[in-house]
């Protein structure tokens, strides 16, 4: 019979906003973006010169930075600086629920079992739309789930047994607004982009020093999902003026973890190298725009895709004991031993830099010390 023994709880929390904020960004102008410029520019792959506001020859110009200089949306106000006003949405949708069990198994014995859940969805618009633009957050997700059990036993009238495991699970992370878009790569054949579906698609990243950077962010896609176990028990005995009570828990940690950008490659052109040799004026973003138009990025960048899978246990001990020395003084008294293990990769994947010899060391099976390469502290004491 479960009445008055089982107990049941649920509840539920939604969460819905929409809200829009003024941006402004830089773009260049459309004389900029047809190659008439306010300053004298030369080509270095030809070493062509070409005079102030006149037009620099289509064929003159990179087929990929016209392309990518088309698909701009105009400026809606004058001149190179801040001439871009925007209203970008924000969608932030939310939800959470919780379910717990209570249940009475005898006069001494209890026991409880909950799981809670929260999804949270959040879209940021991009900065600027269509094939050339795609940067900001894009879609952020984080979604938790935690479920807890317990046991608990009255041993005597004057003894507690407590027993409780804990798991915790979260994805969390974004992806670029244009992921699985149309990307550069099937119009013009760069070598080395990726190909991955979860990392393909849009412009790559292209930050022209004194605009806003078009295409993608460049920190984008990204994602941390750590999963911990924890058991724990803990047993309290009242015994005269003592209240003595000792526990022990252990975590495992589980994190899989993408932090490496940019995974789809970042161009920055920032060079100068088309200011004439000689008497020019100071325009760093007319030259830095027609490196741009003739293809010449100062830094090129491409990072790997490369997903670590941290491993952390953490053991903990402690004895306490309240005594009670009179009806107005209790001194509190406790002991507690903590053992967290450096974090190692599960595929021994780590390095570290040894200064003695000036090599670098390749993590290897066996001790935490072998995978991690850090030595471990056992010494870890503290009050309880």
């Amino acid at each position: 019979d479960l009445k008055n023994k089982l107990f049941f709880f649920a509840d539920y929390e939604g969460y819905r906003q929409l809200q829009r904020y003024r941006n402004t960004d830089s773009l260049p102008t459309m004389n900029d973006r047809v190659g008439i410029l306010p300053n004298a520019v030369t080509n270095p792959l030809t070493g062509t010169k070409y005079a102030a506001n006149t037009q620099i020859p289509i064929s003159q110009i990179n087929p990929f930075a016209a392309a990518v200089m088309n698909a701009l949306p105009a400026p809606n106000s004058p001149g190179r600086g801040s001439n871009f006003t925007d209203l970008l949405l924000v969608r932030d949708f939310s939800d959470k629920y919780d379910a717990k069990l209570d249940y009475t198994i005898n006069a001494t014995m209890t026991s409880f079992l909950r799981f809670s859940q929260r999804k949270d969805i959040m879209y940021n618009e991009p900065n600027i739309s269509g094939l050339s633009g795609g940067a900001g957050n894009g879609y952020i997700h984080a979604i938790q789930q935690q479920a807890a059990t317990g046991y608990t036993w009255s041993v005597t009238p004057s003894s507690l047994l407590e027993a409780r495991f804990g798991l915790s699970h979260v994805l969390a992370g974004k992806n670029p607004p244009n992921l699985g878009a149309p990307s550069p790569s099937p119009l013009f054949p760069f070598a080395g982009l990726p190909t991955a579906a979860d990392i393909v698609g849009g412009l790559d990243t292209q930050s022209i020093s004194s605009f806003t950077a078009l295409g993608r962010q460049a920190t984008n896609p990204q994602f941390q999902n750590p999963t911990s176990f924890n058991p724990k028990l803990h047993y309290t005995w009242v015994r005269g003026r003592n209240s003595l009570k000792m526990g022990y828990e252990f975590i495992a940690i589980r994190t899989e973890v993408l932090d490496v950008n940019p995974l789809f490659g970042t161009d920055t052109y920032a060079g100068q190298f088309s200011k004439p040799a000689s008497n020019s004026p100071s325009d760093s973003a007319t030259y830095n725009l027609a490196d741009f138009l003739f293809g010449l990025p100062s830094t090129i960048e491409l990072g790997n895709n490369f997903v670590t899978n941290l491993r952390q246990h953490v053991t903990s001990l402690y004895v306490q004991d309240d005594f009670h020395m009179t009806s107005k003084l209790t001194l509190n008294l406790g002991l507690r031993w903590e053992y967290a293990t450096p974090f190692w990769d599960r595929d021994n994947a780590w390095t570290n830099f040894d200064p003695g010899t000036l090599t670098m060391i390749k993590a290897t099976s066996g001790s935490i010390f072998n995978r991690a390469l850090v030595h471990p502290d056992y010494k870890d004491f503290g009050p309880r």
